[in-house]
């Protein structure tokens, strides 16, 4: 786990991040997985512009935790495991930078695939601790997009791409929520419910 620190220090460390951003690398992480969320659900609503990729680094927390759901939910009709594999390792080093996340130590990134592959996530793993939720996220993205076999059984990839969607679309909901007022988050709610539409699928 990460190092000890008050729940309102990780708080703080994951989500209420400065807007500035220096990356050195040769291509920015996210943009697979903008391509795909631009693609695949009608996310154009939720962004001021069509500057997806600098809307979810430089925009509210919740922004690139929907893409990242979005994404992930596309990848479910997706047959190329090279191109999951891609994807995956996308959005894990997006959710790294945009967030400022490392992972979880223990417990072990093993264990926690056996259980992502039964849809099962730690019980401590949760909306409401969006710390602990995206750097869950970053761990078994980080796993998962280097185990080739799990990701070419479609039964279980189907079920940890869905369990990470779920994840991620809620704990960036919940953010969303808190940050408006109720009459504008009526507005956005039905929005995002446009652009997540297996929310719907889940109620149902």
């Amino acid at each position: 786990m990460p190092s000890p620190e008050s729940a309102e220090d990780r708080y703080v460390h994951c989500v209420k991040l400065s807007k500035k951003r220096v990356w050195l690398g040769l291509k920015l992480p996210g943009r697979r997985m903008i391509e795909r969320a631009a693609s695949a659900a009608n996310v154009q609503p939720l962004f001021r512009s069509g500057r997806l990729l600098n809307e979810c680094y430089q925009g509210p927390p919740w922004k690139g935790l929907l893409s990242a759901a979005v994404c992930l939910d596309a990848l479910l009709d997706e047959e190329d495991v090279e191109e999951r594999i891609d994807a995956l390792a996308d959005v894990c080093e997006f959710l790294k930078l945009r967030y400022r996340a490392h992972g979880l130590e223990e417990p072990p990134a093993e264990e926690l695939l056996e259980d992502l592959a039964e849809g099962v996530v730690p019980d401590e793993v949760m909306p409401e601790r969006p710390d602990l939720a995206i750097n869950y996220l970053v761990c078994v993205l980080d796993a998962l997009s280097q185990d080739e076999k799990r990701i070419g059984n479609a039964e279980a990839f189907a079920t940890a791409a869905e369990t990470l969607r779920d994840l991620s679309d809620d704990t960036g909901r919940l953010l969303a929520e808190q940050q408006y007022s109720d009459e504008d988050w009526a507005e956005l709610s039905s929005q995002w419910d446009d652009a997540a539409g297996w929310r719907r699928e889940r109620a149902a």
